[in-house]
C-alpha cells in the first residue's frame, strides 16, 4: 500500500465563506478565520488538483479516500466545527465534527471514490468545511489547513517468472505456474495452472480445467468448457469449440 497528500488549492462559498480561505492552502502560521454570528454558519468548499499517473499510477486500488482539516473554534460551548466529503456535489460519507478550543485535525472518510473520481478531483471532489455558532453574541473559528489523503494500492508488474496460488489477472511476457487463474493473456511462452476461467494465448499452456479459451498455438487441458484455436491442441473433454484446425480427444 502507498499513500498520498494534497493540500487544498481551490474554495468556494457555501453560506458566507471563510476570510481569507487561500491561507488554509498550506500548514504555517496564516490561518482562514470565520465570525458566523448568533446562531448562523459559515462554511466553504474546498478543492484540489486532479490526481495524475505520476501521482497514483493506472490500475492501482483506491483503499480510503480522507478529506481532513486542522481547525479549532474560540469557544466549546458556542463553536461547532466540521468537515464533510463531497463528491459530485451530494456528501460521500459522514461529517466530522468537534468542538475544539486549540489546534486539532478533524477527518472525514468518503465513500466509494474511485480512481477516475481522483482523476477528475478538481471537478468532482471538495471537502465542506464549517463553524457554526450558537446562542451567543461573539465567537469565531480558525483553520489552517484541508488536504485529501489518499490510500491505495499499486497493480503489480511482473516481468520474469513467477509461482502462485491464485492470480486474478495476469498479462506476461514470460512463463508462470499457479493453481488458479481467473484471466491471462501470455506472450510467449508457456504457463501451467490447476484451473483457468479465461485465457487468451499465443504461446503453449498447460491445464487441468480451462472454462473458455482463444488460443494461437498449442494447448493440453483436461476440460475445456469453451474453446476457440487457430493450432492445435488436446483436450479430453470439450463442450463447445471451433476450430481452424487441430484435434480434441474424447
Amino acid at each position: 500500500m502507498a499513500t498520498i497528500q494534497r493540500y487544498a488549492n481551490a474554495n468556494t462559498a457555501v453560506t458566507t465563506g471563510w476570510t481569507n480561505p487561500t491561507y488554509a492552502y498550506a500548514d504555517d502560521t496564516s490561518y482562514a478565520t470565520c465570525a458566523p454570528g448568533r446562531n448562523k454558519t459559515v462554511n466553504s468548499d474546498f478543492g484540489f488538483a486532479d490526481f495524475t499517473s505520476g501521482d497514483i499510477p493506472d490500475g492501482a486500488t483506491i483503499n480510503s479516500v480522507q478529506m481532513r482539516a486542522r481547525i479549532w473554534g474560540s469557544s466549546a460551548t458556542y463553536v461547532t466545527l466540521g468537515i464533510q466529503g463531497m463528491d459530485t456535489g451530494a456528501t460521500s460519507g459522514s461529517e466530522a465534527t468537534g468542538t475544539q478550543t486549540s489546534e486539532a485535525t478533524l477527518t472525514a472518510t468518503l465513500s466509494g471514490i474511485t480512481l477516475a473520481d481522483l482523476r477528475s478531483a478538481s471537478t468532482v471532489l471538495k471537502a465542506r468545511v464549517r463553524a457554526s455558532q450558537g446562542a451567543t453574541s461573539s465567537a469565531s473559528g480558525s483553520l489552517d489547513w484541508v488536504d485529501i489523503y489518499v490510500d491505495y494500492t499499486s497493480l503489480s508488474t511482473v516481468t520474469g517468472s513467477f509461482t502462485a496460488d491464485a492470480v486474478i489477472q495476469a498479462t506476461r511476457a514470460s512463463s508462470f505456474t499457479t493453481n488458479a487463474v481467473i484471466k491471462a493473456t501470455v506472450t510467449p511462452a508457456g504457463k501451467k495452472a490447476d484451473a483457468i476461467l479465461r485465457r487468451a494465448q499465443t504461446g503453449a499452456v498447460n491445464a487441468n480445467a480451462v472454462l473458455k479459451a482463444t488460443d494461437l498455438n498449442s494447448t493440453t487441458a483436461n476440460a475445456i468448457l469453451r474453446a476457440t484455436a487457430g493450432s492445435s491442441f488436446t483436450v479430453n473433454t470439450i463442450r463447445l469449440r471451433t476450430f481452424k484446425f487441430g484435434k480434441a480427444g474424447q
